[in-house]
């Protein structure tokens, strides 16, 4: 009996949708390399991203320690590696309710994708067959990034955020 074909799931990163993955998918589905090798392709949007966007939930401005310079944000997305890794799990879950038989599965990541394919592993070991990863990020804080997320949320804050008209945008 032949060996089932790999699945292979696709995570974007932050800011992106699961279409960013299309035309690596389209390359990958032409490759004589992977014929019979790879049975299906998923992708999926993150919490808050692609047909997941909720505009419903609005981020919160905040000064962090009181401090005028210091602006924040809170939202759901603050806590991205718990949200995006349990997103990941939902995928796997429904691919796995999905498939009578298993087959290997192979996550394929970027950036915030990637940590969530990895923190699921982490969290359940054995759930991938084999990671492949571009640029991690991880959740690390210190002064430094400290101070450029002020500087980066101070730019993000003076900026236009709605339009009237799609011409004001494009101006």
């Amino acid at each position: 009996m032949a060996k089932p074909g790999a699945t292979l799931l696709f995570a974007h990163a932050t800011g992106f949708c699961r279409q960013v993955w299309d035309p690596v998918i389209r390359r990958l589905k032409l490759s004589p390399l992977l014929q019979g090798a790879v049975e299906e392709y998923v992708t999926y949007d993150q919490p808050y991203h692609g047909v997941n966007r909720d505009e419903s939930v609005t981020g919160q401005v905040y000064y962090k320690n009181d401090d005028p310079k210091l602006p924040r944000v809170k939202h759901p997305m603050n806590n991205w590696p718990e949200i995006s890794a349990d997103a990941a799990w939902t995928q796997v879950q429904k691919i796995r309710s999905a498939t009578p038989q298993r087959r290997p599965l192979i996550g394929i990541g970027h950036s915030m994708g990637a940590a969530a394919l990895w923190a699921t592993e982490a969290k359940h070991p054995g759930t991938f067959d084999g990671l492949i990863l571009f640029e991690p990020i991880y959740g690390e804080v210190d002064a430094v990034y400290d101070e450029k997320a002020s500087f980066l949320v101070s730019l993000t804050l003076a900026r236009e955020s709605k339009w009237y008209v799609l011409v004001e945008w494009q101006d």
